[in-house]
């Protein structure tokens, strides 16, 4: 379970399996938003919602292995690499 800030492309990153928590420029009002959010990951993972949370973690890690493993990112990366070699990209 991921939380983290709603900044960058944390959002794209995460594909919709992290707690995103908005940036503000309120250090204190973040810091405190933050907390709350990893609280309720820990609440939801130990509470009544516990066996659901476990299917969308299941879930999350189906997705990273399809989409996120080395493998997988050579097989994107290689021939993009190879088109700006050859002066195609």
């Amino acid at each position: 379970m991921v939380v983290t800030s709603r900044r960058g492309a944390l959002a794209e990153t995460t594909a919709g399996f992290g707690r995103l928590v908005p940036p503000d420029d309120d250090r204190p009002a973040y810091v405190d938003q933050f907390v709350q959010a990893t609280v309720q990951a820990l609440r939801d993972l130990t509470g009544p919602e516990a066996a659901a949370m476990e299917d969308k973690l299941a879930e999350q890690i189906v997705y990273v292995r399809q989409t996120h493993t080395w493998p997988v990112l050579a097989g994107q990366w290689v021939p993009w690499l190879a088109c700006l070699r050859a002066g195609r990209g």
